[in-house]
């Protein structure tokens, strides 16, 4: 028996399912069920967390050590370029996996993952959202088939390799856990700095201070969660401009510190709330 070449054959199956989707809904149903089983098997899992991990810690040192900016992004860019966890597998897992699971998971019918998930599944209502809020969603879906293709033809032949370095013993000594509340990352929003992680400021997010975004950040250090209406109302911007800004913060803060989760999450029932679940995040005047 050869764990290593059983579980290439297991995922070679998935990847020939992929890439012979007849359609777009069923291209990202399959792609889900590949970074599925890649997240429900721990030598797999081990694998990818090992890159993520491996990738937040060599970026931080390139942007501790490299001061000028463009040397900066031509190493980041190359990190990225050639990691496992950044180059191909991170878009896949944000994009297509995380919405389609907490969409499987939850009964929610108008959040955040829902709109992705019905985009991506072509079974959008008109009548649930307005025209502007699909499409903040829709660019990354609608005739997106070809990128997500290259990444996963890309990540499959990497991870294939990866698979193939698995020393034999990693299966039987891997056990997953669920991380101490003290291993968490700290986050930090500092008022005079921008938003970092403890041991890494030089990879701050320098969010313009004061701004509508940094007032929504603020916001929600006073609340357990609010709703989008009275975010609108503090930073006296549209809900619409509220939700892009979100968004915006986001993505430039996974982008600066290299983390895949957000920093603001959202859930129909309780509104928007600071991620407390993945980090441990301070206010610094």
């Amino acid at each position: 028996m050869n764990p290593a070449k059983d579980l290439i054959t297991s995922l070679q199956t998935r990847y020939n399912a992929v890439i012979e989707s007849n359609s777009d809904p069923l291209f990202y149903r399959n792609i889900y069920s590949y970074i599925n089983a890649i997240v429900k098997t721990p030598v797999l899992a081990k694998i990818m967390d090992d890159s993520e991990q491996e990738y937040i810690s060599k970026h931080g040192q390139i942007v501790s050590v490299e001061r000028d900016d463009d040397l900066q992004k031509e190493r980041v860019l190359k990190l990225e370029q050639f990691s496992l966890y950044a180059s191909d597998y991170c878009d896949l897992f944000t994009r297509i996996y995380e919405p389609l699971e907490k969409y499987r998971m939850t009964d929610e019918l108008t959040g955040r993952e829902n709109v992705m998930s019905n985009i991506m599944l072509n079974q959008i209502d008109g009548k649930k959202w307005t025209a502007d809020y699909l499409k903040m969603f829709q660019k990354w879906y609608v005739g997106k088939r070809p990128e997500y293709e290259n990444h996963i033809k890309q990540f499959h032949l990497d991870f294939v390799t990866a698979i193939e370095n698995i020393k034999p013993e990693v299966e039987d000594v891997y056990v997953p856990t669920v991380p101490k509340e003290n291993l968490k990352p700290i986050i930090f929003v500092d008022h005079k700095k921008g938003i970092y992680q403890k041991f890494n400021e030089e990879s701050a997010y320098h969010i313009r201070i004061p701004s509508g975004r940094f007032d929504v950040l603020v916001y929600l250090f006073t609340k357990d969660s609010c709703f989008v209406s009275e975010l609108a109302r503090i930073s006296n911007q549209t809900d619409h401009v509220v939700m892009s800004a979100v968004i915006e913060v986001n993505r430039l803060f996974r982008k600066n510190t290299g983390h895949r989760y957000d920093l603001i999450c959202h859930n129909d029932t309780i509104g928007y709330f600071l991620n407390r679940e993945q980090f441990e995040i301070e206010e610094k005047h």
